[in-house]
């Protein structure tokens, strides 16, 4: 019984002493991982939450003019300061509200994107009639959209944008495009 024992104990040995040399005994390292750092995504702008005073300028508009004028409320180079835009942010969504300070009742919301320090939203509520006076002669039904694209200050505190309205006339079919500047600023 000793016979079977010892045969395969020398067998190790054997084995085992074969593959050394003269050289002296290194014992192989750890495997190691070459993991490259993994960039972080970038760091939100810090969009402060809270009101904003909005002022907007109607830089053109083209269509109907006294229609668009009507629509509007502003002539082209207009600004208009009494607006409060709220921001609210979660991680890349952003959601925008724009009231008139002077007629509450009077509210746009917009939802959208920030990524990094650019905004992108489109308005979910878009006006469905107005006062058209001119040709048309009084309330006018359309369809319409409203698309915004700005972007913040390094601070994140400022908002600037421009805000491109398509507005077609239901009864007549035509279109009225105003375009706006933005000018947010934090309060």
């Amino acid at each position: 019984m000793a016979r079977r024992t010892l045969l395969p104990v020398a067998l190790t040995l054997a084995v085992g002493l074969a593959g050394c040399d003269s050289s002296p005994s290194v014992l192989p390292a750890a495997p190691t991982s070459t993991t490259l750092p993994v960039a972080s995504p970038p760091t939100p702008l810090p969009v402060p939450a809270g009101s904003w005073n909005l002022i907007t300028t109607l830089t053109s508009a083209t269509g109907p003019q006294q229609c668009a004028v009507d629509i509007s409320h502003m002539h082209v180079g207009q600004s208009y300061a009494d607006w409060l835009l709220t921001i609210d942010r979660s991680g890349e969504s952003v959601y925008l509200v724009v009231s008139d300070l002077r007629n509450p009742s009077e509210r746009y919301e917009y939802e959208g994107t920030v990524v990094g320090d650019v905004l992108a939203a489109t308005i979910r509520n878009p006006a469905g009639a107005g006062w058209c006076g001119g040709r048309f002669g009084g309330r006018v039904t359309f369809r319409g959209e409203s698309n915004l694209a700005g972007r913040f200050s390094a601070d994140g505190r400022t908002l600037t944008a421009e805000v491109v309205e398509s507005i077609r006339l239901d009864a007549s079919g035509e279109v009225i495009g105003l375009h706006y500047a933005w000018r947010a600023i934090q309060q």
